[in-house]
């Protein structure tokens, strides 16, 4: 059965999309030869830390 979203179920995905593509663009930008997962993945905790958002 499909559940409809409710506006403010929408508003709460669309934010989180926003966070997603923010992390996206930062890592993309840190992954460069040499750098560790460990890196890549501070840069997203780092984005997370920023929009006050939990992993």
């Amino acid at each position: 059965m499909v559940q409809i979203k409710n506006p403010e179920q929408i508003a709460k995905m669309r934010e989180a999309g926003l966070v997603v593509a923010a992390i996206h663009a930062a890592t993309r930008e840190a992954a460069v030869p040499g750098a560790t997962t460990k890196d890549l993945d501070q840069v997203a905790r780092k984005v997370l830390a920023e929009h006050d958002a939990k992993p």
